[in-house]
């Protein structure tokens, strides 16, 4: 099963946008799945208005789960698949513990809409909001008959409007991470290494905190195809053969952890996170306090202070370009291999901290 608010008719092509999340049905049919495509409420072609992951979005979740499940052709247990904004639905259903829901396969998914999502670090992350949001309202116009965007257009005005600017109650409802561990069914969890933008936190964070014991993680390269999101459409059948249908097909062998290793270009299956052999380094900001370029020092006591002025209006403010703070290490004197995620307690939920430069994983 597959759920968001990007139309389940383009769902079903092979044009390369974004938006198409839900996998490709010509490789689930023919493998003994039904491929089950819904709009969320108040998008497409779906009545009422659009709850942006809220919690009349979620309760929709978990009654569509239900309903499958009841179908002559289903036998009773529903799995998810899916990345993004498909991904995150899988947590947010999951969290419910609907009785038919026995596995999910969120790929690419945050678990914190404030922080990862919208507001990097508290700043609004501009560019994707407006992207998204765009793509969104248009795609719901042109791929079904939906006129109405009055709810979407409400969501909108709250994050790009800034009427929701901290971390209220609004983005942590949306949110899986305040109960990830509700999450009891097996899990796995997924992103590549370039998604520090948006996703790569999340995984760790699911893959740490979710409460059934059954669950991997796969951190792999960018997909040199992103959309349609079918990459991992084979080790997405083991994974349901063994949970949906009671067959035995080795994905819970070996290594709980698989990653992908630049540069070496191969993967390597690890037993833990952080990984226990870990050199963990504190790094900060120092050097002149003139100019934007500075170094990254092991030792503390280095002002190192430099201004940066913020222009929301400048378009290189989203799209990136100059100007920037860059910061250097010394010249490495031997391989280093950099492996971490990019936000504050990795294997946790408690996210009421202050976030330090070793929290990057740097």
């Amino acid at each position: 099963m597959a759920w968001s608010p990007y139309g389940r008719q383009l769902q079903r092509t092979d044009v390369p946008i974004p938006q198409n999340e839900a996998g490709i049905t010509e490789f689930w049919v023919p493998r003994g799945y039904a491929h089950v495509i819904a709009d969320a409420r108040g998008s497409n072609d779906s009545a009422g208005d659009w709850d942006l992951m809220g919690p009349v979005e979620q309760r929709d979740l978990g009654q569509l789960i239900k309903q499958v499940a009841a179908q002559s052709w289903c036998n009773g247990r529903v799995g998810m698949a899916g990345c993004s904004y498909v991904g995150v639905s899988q947590y947010l259903a999951a969290r419910q513990q609907p009785p038919s829901l026995r596995a999910i396969f969120p790929h690419d998914a945050f678990t914190d809409q404030y922080r990862e999502c919208f507001f990097h670090g508290g700043i609004p992350a501009e560019g994707f909001q407006r992207d998204w949001s765009s793509a969104v309202s248009i795609l719901s116009m042109w791929s079904g008959r939906r006129s109405e965007i009055s709810g979407m257009q409400r969501h909108f005005n709250r994050i790009l409007g800034l009427e929701e600017p901290f971390d209220w109650p609004y983005y942590q409802e949306r949110s899986a991470w305040p109960d990830l561990e509700r999450i009891q069914v097996p899990g796995y969890y997924g992103t590549n290494w370039r998604y520090t933008d948006l996703h790569l936190r999340g995984a760790f964070q699911a893959y740490g905190s979710a409460g059934d014991p059954h669950r991997r993680l796969l951190l792999g390269p960018l997909p040199s195809v992103r959309r349609p999101f079918a990459t991992y459409h084979v080790e997405a059948l083991h994974w349901y053969d063994q949970w949906l249908k009671d067959l035995d097909t080795g994905v819970m062998d070996g290594d709980p952890i698989r990653i992908w290793v630049q540069g070496e270009e191969r993967w390597r299956g690890e037993p833990e996170w952080p990984l226990a052999r870990t050199r963990w380094t504190e790094l900060f900001l120092a050097g002149r306090e003139t100019g934007r370029e500075g170094i990254l020092d092991t030792t503390p006591g280095h002002p190192g202070a430099r201004t940066y002025h913020y222009d929301p209006s400048d378009e290189r403010a989203w799209v990136g370009g100059e100007p920037r703070l860059v910061y250097r290490t010394p010249p490495l004197e031997a391989d280093l291999e950099v492996r971490g995620t990019n936000g504050a307690n990795p294997m946790g939920n408690d996210q009421r901290r202050r976030f330090r430069l070793a929290d990057l994983g740097v």
